[in-house]
């Protein structure tokens, strides 16, 4: 027949054997965790910047492609300017040399007529 101390002894030994896989377990889920944040920390060091990254990319490539339709509707205002500018010189060119339609139909005479035709005028040189 046992023993009342060894029973206990049993029982302590096996206490003492549950102890000891419990803080093997233990150490274990600390190992883990460590490793579970130190992955979480180096994923978040791979995203930090990322979406702001891409927004500013995004702003960036928004900008460009503004900046080239403006660009290109810049060109086609003063292209536009440009002819309307020829065009009325070229009007007051025929107004002033007689040879617009107004001044032909009405028998008007041109302005280096009207010049010469002053008394104060010495002439127009030719």
């Amino acid at each position: 027949m046992r023993e009342v101390g060894d029973i206990n002894n049993d029982k302590v030994e096996e206490i003492r054997a549950a102890t000891r896989e419990a803080n093997e377990t233990l150490q274990d889920l600390r190992l883990v965790l460590k490793e579970f944040r130190d992955e979480r920390q180096a994923i978040a060091k791979l995203l930090e910047g990322v979406p702001e990254r891409l927004v500013k990319e995004h702003i960036e490539e928004a900008v460009i492609a503004g900046l080239a339709i403006m660009g290109q509707q810049i060109k086609e205002a003063m292209d536009s300017s440009v002819a309307k500018v020829g065009r009325e010189f070229d009007r007051l060119e025929a107004i002033f040399t007689g040879t617009d339609n107004t001044s032909k139909r009405t028998g008007k005479p041109t302005l280096e007529e009207l010049i010469r035709s002053h008394p104060n005028s010495k002439g127009v040189p030719s």
